[in-house]
């Protein structure tokens, strides 16, 4: 009777843990997300408003917002997004602080997103 090749039993043994944790990396890879998930989170004050959109900066406080002009404001902020609203925007003004949840951002300065949801802080 001939012996079966110990090489060959050897690769065999090898590849199957390796198969079954590609196997395993995929379906991981594939599968449905919570889209909460998903989501990000911006907050800052509020420096403009019209009538879809505000542009909200990082790294500034309220005061700030008010004393410098708009190109100030790209430059000083350590960052800035432009995020379209599009219900209840008659609820922001210029200087409130807000945080907005956006899935998807734009890469450009400033940024730009529109919001899922956002929520005004209180003082």
């Amino acid at each position: 009777m001939k012996r079966k090749n110990p090489i060959v039993f050897l690769l065999i043994l090898a590849c199957v843990p390796f198969g079954l944790f590609l196997v395993f990396y995929l379906f991981l890879g594939f599968s449905p997300r919570d889209e909460e998930d998903l989501q990000t989170t911006l907050e800052g004050v509020v420096a403009e408003v019209t009538e879809e959109n505000v542009l909200l900066v990082e790294g500034l406080s309220v005061d700030e917002v008010f004393e410098l002009d708009d190109e100030a404001l790209l430059e000083e902020a350590t960052g800035a997004h432009r995020v379209t609203i599009t219900e209840d925007i008659e609820e922001i003004e210029v200087g409130t602080e807000i945080i907005v949840w956006v899935k998807t951002i734009a890469e450009s300065y400033p940024t730009q997103s529109t919001a899922e949801d956002f929520e005004v802080q209180e003082d």
